[in-house]
């Protein structure tokens, strides 16, 4: 018999953990270990809800996008996106809202 995963969506105490995860510094890798979803899992959390500060022209590129622990962005012209675990629960709670009306 093979062993299937069950699918499991993001919660809030995994949100939290995620946040705490890329506020320390840790890849998405390593946070895929350390709250039990996939790599592609974590780095789809973080890209679609992370909130943005400024102009939209550019993108970040180091690590998922986002300057939770960027020594530089105080000084940094770049598009600024920080992941918030309250303001992704509460998106991701709408979005699935919305679904089952």
């Amino acid at each position: 018999m093979v062993d299937e995963k069950k699918r499991r969506r993001i919660g809030i105490r995994d949100r939290i953990r995620i946040q705490a995860c890329l506020e320390s510094g840790m890849p998405p890798s390593k946070i895929a270990e350390d709250t039990g979803f996939s790599k592609s899992a974590i780095c789809r959390e973080v890209s679609s809800r992370s909130t943005f500060e400024g102009p939209r022209e550019m993108r970040c590129r180091q690590g998922v996008y986002v300057c939770n622990r960027c020594g530089k962005r105080a000084h940094c012209h770049r598009l600024k996106a920080f992941y918030d675990y309250a303001s992704a629960d509460l998106d991701a709670e709408a979005k699935l809202s919305l679904i089952h009306i």
